[in-house]
C-alpha cells in the first residue's frame, strides 16, 4: 500500500518552505488568506500538513508569500536528494 503524500518527507519539506518563506516576507496567515480569497484555517491546515495543495494551489501561494512556485519546488527537491546521499531523513 502507497503512502499518502501528506505522509511523505516532500511534503513535509514542502510545508516547512512554504511557512518559512511565509513568515519571512512578514505575512501572517490571515494576509496570504486574503491575497488567495481563502479563510486563514485553510492556511492553517496546509501549513500543519492536514491539508494537501495542488501545483495551482502551490503556485497562488508561493506568489502570495512572494516567491517562485518552480523555486520552491526544486528546493523541496535538492533537499530530498541531499537527505538521500546523507541518509537523513527530516
Amino acid at each position: 500500500m502507497q503512502v499518502k503524500s501528506i505522509y511523505t518527507v516532500r511534503h513535509k519539506a514542502l510545508i516547512r518552505l512554504l511557512k518559512t518563506y511565509r513568515q519571512a516576507a512578514g505575512l501572517r496567515q490571515v494576509d496570504v488568506a486574503r491575497h488567495l480569497g481563502r479563510a486563514q484555517w485553510w492556511i492553517s491546515y496546509v501549513e500543519k500538513g492536514r491539508r494537501r495543495i495542488d501545483v495551482i494551489e502551490l503556485l497562488d501561494l508561493a506568489a502570495a508569500i512572494r516567491r517562485k512556485g518552480w523555486r520552491i519546488l526544486r528546493e523541496v527537491e535538492e533537499r530530498n536528494a541531499r537527505n538521500a546521499r546523507t541518509g537523513a531523513r527530516r
